[in-house]
């Protein structure tokens, strides 16, 4: 007597770490830090993006990634980034 075989699924799993973007933008939200810039700093009708979001993705950078955004040339003092 022979066995039925058995069928095989193969599925691929992509995993991604979020990383700490998920974490940065919910302690970002919780400190309003948006609504606290937009306050400070008015917005003119044809920007795309409000100053206090732009803080937001910038400080989100920062705390995410520490590598610098780009290169500084060297200023007066021969010291750059």
């Amino acid at each position: 007597m022979q066995r039925p075989r058995a069928e095989l699924l193969i599925t691929a799993v992509v995993g991604k770490r979020p990383g700490a973007l998920p974490a940065c933008a919910h302690f970002l939200r919780r400190l309003d830090v948006a609504r606290i810039i937009d306050g400070l700093c008015p917005v003119r009708d044809v920007a795309h993006l409000t100053h206090g979001q732009v803080v937001e993705a910038l400080i989100a950078n920062r705390l995410s990634s520490p590598a610098p955004c780009s290169k500084w040339p060297a200023g007066p003092s021969g010291v750059g980034c």
